[in-house]
């Protein structure tokens, strides 16, 4: 006798011929794994995507067997039986509700308290009258806060105006009327668009960047650039993704020389945000307030030469440390981009010592091994932290699933490069490991 699809296996307990049996650590008594097109492939079961293939699972209207859960599907009005998560536990970025059984997300606390007439969504307070000072005031991922008011981003979907602001058009993607449209900053000129935008009458009157590079012959990537329709403004040449070095948006720049101070939060046309702005080829780095914060503190950084991490041409003393994202193997798309900033690095992981007592090495990012001496912080490895600079030893502020703590750097092929009950994770973008906890909370 073979077991059905999702039927539980064992190697004296084979499936029927097309199933695979998985075993082992989160699969109570084993699980027969078919793949399916209809619930008629699933003996009885229900044919559910899951990632890029559907799967057979067992209904639970007689109940589920030992180690499983029934689970709810409202988006395929189906019950079917899942591990029960009180027997298996659940990754890190979940919580398991002891009620159900079921992993859910962990909530995403808000970095700053909410006030009278907010809410907290997804990290951020939301406000229910919609105003904003901040993104932080608005809906995670789907809304930024324009001239007080929180509005769909910018591309944001649409099939109809009603999907966008008042202030907003919903141009089409393309002329098939399926591939819908995206809510775009109406105008009559460049003055009526966003800082950083240009005014399109061929995308129904609306705002978008405007692009540079060795393959819109304006600018280099990294170096200046002109933006608006009528190259007016002198701009910055930043790598879009999959950009690689010949494609860019052009970012209106400001007056601030390479050295001066600056503010990354500062945006706009006027005198005020031009003079804290950094102009032709510069970044301002090291800037230490959040965007998001809605006290709006006032901190500062100073303009820096940007420069190719694939190809560094930095002045001497300085060091081209790379903030690139990583292309995702997994995905047919490119999710590369390029991004480094020319940087004085006084120490790095292979020799982390500084010189001046009561520092230490801190790296700059994950994908590089060159830091700077810093003073240490209070916080120990595994304690809690809000920033790097809160941790005493070389170590990253990161979230293993319970919240923000100091976790230690490490190298996967050095012996003990862990401390007892953690792990060297290592990317393979990423210069050096950080040591996770082995067990999830």
């Amino acid at each position: 006798c073979v077991g059905a699809a999702a039927a539980a296996c064992a190697e004296d307990a084979p499936c029927r011929a097309d199933a695979e049996c998985v075993e082992g650590e989160g699969v109570p008594d084993g699980f027969c794994r078919a793949t399916c097109r209809v619930d008629g492939d699933c003996d009885g079961g229900v044919c559910v995507a899951a990632g890029d293939n559907n799967i057979c699972f067992a209904r639970c209207d007689g109940g589920c067997r030992a180690g499983w859960t029934c689970f709810d599907d409202e988006e395929t009005d189906s019950r079917y039986c899942l591990p029960d998560c009180r027997v298996t536990g659940c990754d890190r970025s979940q919580l398991c509700n002891e009620d159900t059984g079921q992993c859910e997300a962990r909530p995403i606390p808000c970095p700053y308290a909410c006030g009278v007439g907010e809410t907290c969504e997804a990290g951020h307070c939301v406000r229910a009258d919609r105003t904003c000072v901040t993104d932080y005031h608005c809906v995670r991922d789907a809304e930024s806060c324009h001239q007080g008011r929180c509005v769909p981003r910018v591309a944001s979907e649409c099939d109809v105006a009603a999907d966008c602001d008042a202030s907003q058009t919903c141009v089409p993607r393309s002329n098939n009327p399926l591939d819908g449209g995206a809510c775009l900053f109406s105008c009559g000129s460049d003055a009526d668009c966003p800082a950083d935008f240009s005014c399109y009458p061929d995308l129904q009157d609306a705002c978008w960047y405007r692009f540079c590079g060795s393959a819109h012959f304006n600018g280099e990537v990294f170096g200046s650039c002109q933006a608006g329709a009528d190259q007016q403004w002198p701009g910055t040449c930043y790598s879009t993704v999959g950009g690689g070095t010949t494609e860019g948006i052009c970012l209106e720049a400001g007056d601030v020389e390479q050295g001066g101070v600056c503010d990354a939060q500062a945006s706009g046309r006027d005198d005020a945000a031009r003079a804290l702005t950094c102009g032709p080829g510069l970044f301002c780095f090291d800037d230490p307030d959040d965007y998001l914060d809605p006290s709006q503190p006032a901190g500062r950084g100073t303009c820096t030469a940007l420069c190719d991490p694939t190809s560094p041409d930095c002045d001497e003393g300085l060091t081209c440390v790379s903030f690139s994202n990583a292309d995702d193997p997994a995905t047919p798309e490119d999710e590369s981009r390029l991004f480094g900033v020319c940087a004085v690095a006084d120490c790095d992981l292979e020799q982390p010592a500084c010189a001046q007592g009561g520092q230490r090495c801190q790296p700059f990012t994950l994908n590089s091994d060159q830091g700077r001496c810093r003073p240490a912080g209070r916080a120990a490895f595994g304690e809690a932290c809000d920033r790097v600079e809160d941790c005493q030893g070389v170590a990253f502020c990161g979230d293993p699933g319970d919240g923000a703590k100091c976790l230690p750097l490490c190298q996967v092929d050095e012996e003990g490069a862990c401390p007892d009950g953690f792990t060297c994770l290592l990317r393979e973008t990423w210069a050096f490991g950080v040591c996770l906890p082995d067990e999830a909370p």
